[in-house]
């Protein structure tokens, strides 16, 4: 199966500051896996452009807590695996 590339008003959408292709032909193939990574990428740029600075600033935070809570608990793994040992 092979897709086409995205019309001219969704490639406007998308990149708004490129040309738009002449024609809906693909320059190359893009997979369908390809083609669905770069839309979702799209879409999150477009959503964190539309997020006030507070809902970015708590979004940072519980990213930054992820973080923290994942290197705690990789480290406890650490610490086990070399008392097992």
């Amino acid at each position: 199966m092979q897709l086409t590339a995205p019309s001219r008003t969704l490639h406007a959408f998308l990149r708004p500051n490129t040309p738009a292709p002449l024609c809906d032909c693909p320059p190359q193939q893009m997979t369908y896996v390809k083609q669905l990574e770069a839309y979702e990428e799209a879409v999150m740029k477009k959503r964190i452009e539309e997020m006030t600075e507070a809902e970015l600033q708590e979004l940072a935070s519980e990213v930054e807590s992820d973080r923290q809570r994942k290197a705690a608990a990789r480290l406890q793994q650490q610490k086990q695996q070399q008392q097992q040992q």
